[in-house]
């Protein structure tokens, strides 16, 4: 799958080494209660490894991006996008309209 790399961002596959910050955010009820029919909390490491292994199986239409905020003070690296008092789904929505723009 393509990795998509705007000036802030990158949008890339989910990796196996995603699964702690996976946990993480699928294990917080505010992150849940938006998502599925039958929203429920993830409990488990494992259940993360199982979730980035059915990303990673999907095509690239029907992908589920980990989307990263570029941080050029540390070479390029990425960090999950995170922004307190902000939704990361409705920034990166943004930033990647004005990529596909």
């Amino acid at each position: 799958m393509k990795i998509l790399d705007t000036e802030r961002l990158i949008l890339r596959p989910w990796e196996p080494d995603d699964a702690a910050f996976v946990l993480d955010l699928y294990s917080r009820w505010e992150v849940q209660r938006f998502i599925g029919n039958l929203p429920r909390i993830m409990t488990g490491i494992a259940e993360a490894e199982e979730r980035i292994e059915t990303w990673r199986n999907l095509d690239a239409v029907h992908a589920v991006w980990a989307v990263l905020l570029e941080t050029p003070t540390t070479g390029g690296t990425a960090t999950p996008l995170r922004q307190p008092g902000r939704s990361w789904a409705t920034r990166s929505t943004a930033d990647c309209r004005m990529w596909l723009r």
